[in-house]
This record gives C-alpha cells, structure tokens and sequence, in this order.
C-alpha cells in the first residue's frame, strides 16, 4: 500500500491570494480611475496585477523548495525573496519611463495589493487547518 503525501496548504493560500489581490486590485483599478480616469486606472491595474503575480510566483516556488531537503529551506526562501526584490526593481525601472503611468496611483495600488494578497493568504492558510511543516517533530 503506496503512502499518500501529507495535505499541505498551499492550494488554498494561492487561491486565497488571487482571491485577495483580485479584490485589491478592482478596487485600486476603480480608485485609479476616480482619481485621475482611464490613465489611473491602467496604472493601478498593471502595478496590482505584476504585484500578485510576483507573490504568487513566490509562493510556489517556495512550496517547491521546502518539499526538497530541509538543509536548502532557509536559502531557497531567501534566493525566492532576493528573486522578487529583483523582478519589481526591474519592473519600476522599466514602466517609470513611460508616460502614461501615474506614480500616486500606481504607489497606492501596489500597496493595496500587497495587503489584499497578504490578507487572502493568510485566510488560505488557517482555512487548510493544517501548518506547512506537517512533518516537523517526529
């Protein structure tokens, strides 16, 4: 009889997180467009939009690493977290020459990215009810 991988709460955390950065990121593409019309609302969804895709693509990666060896956990999270730094420095270099991007907005929408997606997460995660090191202590 084949052992079935232990649940982890992975799936739920990235639902969570679309969940949460797609709310986050209606809201911040209506406040954008209130705020300063169509170029506003560009601006925030293509900040809100990079920002949970970058979170999202964080998450898996380190639910990749830590179903490797436990000796790689704490530098793959690292490696994963450098990654992303990277990535958005990029991406503000690249779209702060554009003139159709407005700062405030995009600013303001990538902070209420990042806390929708940090809120869907965190739900996604006490839903499963279960912790990401299932194997720990035994």
């Amino acid at each position: 009889m084949s052992r079935r991988p232990p649940r982890t709460p992975v799936p739920g955390m990235l639902r969570g997180l679309v969940v949460g950065g797609g709310a986050a990121l209606a809201v911040a593409a209506l406040g954008g467009w209130v705020s300063s019309g169509s170029r506003g609302a560009a601006s925030a969804i293509v900040v809100a939009a990079l920002v949970v895709a970058l979170l999202a693509g964080g998450v898996a990666l380190v639910a990749w690493i830590l179903a490797g060896p436990t000796s790689t956990y704490l530098v793959g999270a690292f490696v994963v977290y450098l990654g992303q730094l990277a990535l958005l420095a990029m991406a503000v270099v690249a779209l702060r020459r554009t003139d159709w991007l407005d700062g405030s907005v995009a600013a303001a929408a990538g902070a209420l990215a990042v806390v929708g997606a940090q809120l869907g997460l965190t739900v996604g995660h006490v839903r499963a009810g279960r912790g990401v090191f299932v194997e720990a202590g035994r």
